[in-house]
C-alpha cells in the first residue's frame, strides 16, 4: 500500500488515488515545514527533475503523472501554468508562468503564503 504521498501505485484506482492526494494535500497545509518543501520542490521543478506525488501541497509540474506531464493551474486565476523547468525555453501560447505554490507570476505577490501572512 503506498503512503499518502506517493502517486498512484500497482492495482490502485485512480479514484483511490485522487483520495490519499487529497488528505495528503490537507496534511502538508498545516505542516510547519510547508514553506521549506515548497522551497525544495521549486528548485527541482527548474532543473526539470520529477518528484512523485504530492510536496508542500501540491504536484510538482515536473511530474510525469499518469503517463503525462502534469501541468496545473493557477489557484488564483484559472490559468494553465508553462512548468518551472521550461521557463528558459519559448513559452507556449496561452501558458502563464508557474511562480510556486501553484500560482502564476501575477498572483503569486498578492496570493503567496508569505503575502497573506503579512495582512495578519
Amino acid at each position: 500500500m503506498p503512503t499518502l504521498w506517493e502517486s498512484q501505485r500497482g492495482r490502485e484506482s485512480k479514484e483511490a488515488a485522487q483520495a490519499r492526494h487529497l488528505e495528503a494535500k490537507l496534511l502538508c497545509l498545516r505542516c510547519p515545514l510547508l514553506d521549506a518543501c515548497e522551497a525544495m520542490v521549486c528548485h527541482y521543478e527548474k532543473l526539470d527533475q520529477g518528484i512523485d506525488g504530492v510536496v508542500a501541497g501540491r504536484y510538482s509540474t515536473a511530474e510525469r503523472l499518469y503517463n503525462k506531464t502534469y501541468i496545473v493551474r493557477c489557484l488564483g486565476c484559472g490559468a494553465t501554468l508553462h512548468p518551472q523547468c521550461a521557463q528558459t525555453r519559448r513559452n507556449r501560447e496561452g501558458l502563464r508562468v508557474h511562480a510556486g505554490e501553484q500560482l502564476c507570476t501575477d498572483c503569486y505577490p498578492r496570493m503567496s503564503r508569505a503575502a497573506r501572512k503579512g495582512h495578519r
